[in-house]
């Protein structure tokens, strides 16, 4: 491929990621905007207790402070997902 096709490729490349991106977003800020201020509490507290248990992890080294802290972090994640589909409805 010659450099006039690379570089036609690259712009419809970042293109099509610019797109995605902004898609992205949209779907983002209707999450958001749904979230009340408890939901928000909610996602804070999940994040603190995953980062709780990965610091207790890193501390001690311990096997069931990392099956705490992946919990945690699954946890979170559902949550997550939770909000994310309730915004979808």
């Amino acid at each position: 491929m010659n450099r006039q096709g690379k570089a036609n490729n690259s712009v419809f490349s970042l293109r099509m990621v610019g797109e995605l991106m902004a898609r992205m977003f949209e779907d983002i800020q209707k999450v958001v905007e749904k979230l009340s201020k408890e939901d928000r509490k909610e996602l804070l507290h999940g994040l603190d207790h995953c980062l709780l248990m990965a610091n207790k992890f890193e501390e001690t080294g311990k096997p069931e402070y990392y099956v705490r802290m992946k919990s945690a972090c699954q946890t979170f994640l559902e949550t997550l997902s939770k909000f994310e589909e309730r915004a979808s409805e």
